[in-house]
């Protein structure tokens, strides 16, 4: 058996589980080791009019309203575009401030439906988010939300990115059923 003192400090033999290993990769602190985060969802939407709506900068802050704000800083597009990079303080619930976050648009994708960013800030190290929507018929569609969060805190992060997403999830959905109702509904 190997010595190695995070093993010893945890009070975990070499040979554990997948999951201990995991956890002791991500307390090293020359680890890079990365937690991924699947979260999807179906949209009563055909997934043209809806990649049309995941596209604006205001759904993205209409979905995470409640939870989490990122203000403008000075003029945006109306639209995601590659090579965009936004900076802002992150706000908690609107009243409690965070850390200053950058948000890197890798890749805006129209004909695969996919938006790639690169993100990080303050407590996170690495949010890399990948958004996809797919046609499942011609009314609905699958909208999933693709994290790999890094960091000494990954999964701290990574519990709060299943719930924070979740939360998303359903006022985009709400949003979606709005929409559908009254075309004039736009996002906040």
């Amino acid at each position: 058996m190997t010595f190695d003192p995070y093993h010893k400090w945890l009070g975990i033999h070499l040979g554990a589980t997948d999951r201990r290993t995991r956890i002791l990769e991500l307390l090293r602190p020359e680890g890079s080791a990365s937690m991924i985060a699947t979260i999807s969802t179906l949209l009563d939407s055909d997934a043209d009019s809806a990649w049309r709506l995941v596209k604006k900068l205001s759904t993205f802050r209409h979905v995470a309203r409640g939870i989490l704000s990122f203000p403008p800083c000075g003029e945006e597009p109306e639209e995601w575009f590659e090579g965009q990079t936004l900076q802002s303080r992150l706000w908690f619930f609107h009243v409690l401030p965070a850390w200053r976050h950058e948000l890197r648009v890798l890749a805006v994708d129209d004909n695969g439906r996919e938006i790639r960013t690169a993100e990080g800030g303050g407590l996170v190290k690495k949010w890399d988010h990948t958004i996809h929507l797919e046609p499942v018929s011609s009314s609905r569609c699958q909208y999933m939300d693709i994290l790999e969060i890094g960091g000494f805190l990954a999964p701290g992060v990574w519990l709060f990115a299943q719930a924070f997403f979740r939360y998303r999830h359903m006022r985009l959905r709400r949003l979606v059923r709005r929409m559908a109702r009254n075309t004039t509904v736009t996002p906040r």
